[in-house]
């Protein structure tokens, strides 16, 4: 995956996401290649050990998820999920109104 992409899946600006990203590569948990279709870019994978690690965090996350959601109905955790999203929408603009 390509850093520009990564940067917009984690909302993040491509400094920050550089940043972030070479801290998991002094980690071993990533690897950057170049990109056959565009030798100016660089791709980025999971190495074995990020792939493990990926899974034990997977794995915690949906026991969290589990815990959290216990009791609630399919249409409960769809109207969460909606006005999370409201409420993240807000502080995205209000961000943005700062910066500008």
């Amino acid at each position: 995956m390509s850093k520009s992409k990564i940067a917009e899946s984690i909302n993040r600006d491509k400094s920050t996401t550089t940043v972030l990203l070479r801290k998991l590569i002094d980690e071993g948990l990533v690897k950057e290649e170049k990109d056959p279709e565009d030798s100016r870019s660089k791709l980025i994978s999971l190495t074995a050990k990020g792939k493990k690690f990926n899974e034990l965090t997977s794995s915690i996350s949906e026991d969290l998820l589990s815990v959290c959601y216990k009791g609630f109905s399919a249409s409960e955790k769809k109207s969460l999920l909606n006005l999370l999203t409201k409420m993240n929408s807000n502080v995205e603009r209000a961000l943005n109104k700062e910066k500008n």
